[in-house]
């Protein structure tokens, strides 16, 4: 029975990661529009407010899954090993590059009352959306370890093509760059 909850706990908190990552989608995308000063600020007040949530999420998802770890261990030690990289990464990246922008950018506009070009360009840059679309894939990858749960190189196998099918360079900054141009004019 204690295992039953803790696979509920530990899939909610997937569920609850999914959401949060759909909402940060929609951050960035508005962040990237670089409309007002106003505007730039309610979306990083938004953002930061991201981070109770995925925190709540990574607790239900990693408490309840070194329980289950523990108990599983022997059976299914290759994908659990890898999907654990994959949280570092996840967690890596979204520090590095996500966090530490959004926060230069939030720092920026402290005392500003217009959107100045340093501003504009951490906004517009491909990096928050590399970072955002890498952390996605990687957890759709971890998802689909959980969901088969393979042997070690299998899993290896799943872990690499997440990372590369989340690097590829989708869209870009011309993209959000002329959004923003034509709204002005």
């Amino acid at each position: 029975m204690l295992y039953l909850i803790a696979l509920f706990l530990h899939i909610t908190g997937a569920l609850l990661l999914a959401a949060a990552t759909g909402i940060e989608w929609l951050c960035i995308v508005n962040l990237r529009k670089v409309g007002t000063i106003e505007n730039v600020r309610q979306s990083l007040s938004n953002y930061k407010k991201l981070g109770m949530i995925g925190g709540i999420s990574w607790l239900l998802i990693l408490i309840p899954g070194i329980y289950m770890m523990a108990m599983e261990w022997r059976r299914y030690s290759g994908w659990i090993a890898v999907a654990f990289i994959g949280i570092i990464i996840i967690g890596v990246v979204g520090g590095a590059v996500s966090s530490r922008k959004l926060r230069k950018a939030e720092k920026l506009l402290t005392n500003e009352n217009a959107l100045t070009s340093e501003v504009q360009g951490i906004l517009t840059s491909g990096s928050l959306a590399f970072s955002l679309r890498l952390r996605t894939i990687v957890f759709l990858g971890i998802i689909l370890l959980m969901v088969a749960k393979p042997v070690m190189p299998t899993s290896i196998i799943i872990l690499a093509v997440s990372i590369a099918v989340g690097s590829l360079p989708i869209g870009g900054r011309a993209r959000g760059t002329a959004t923003a141009q034509t709204e002005v004019e």
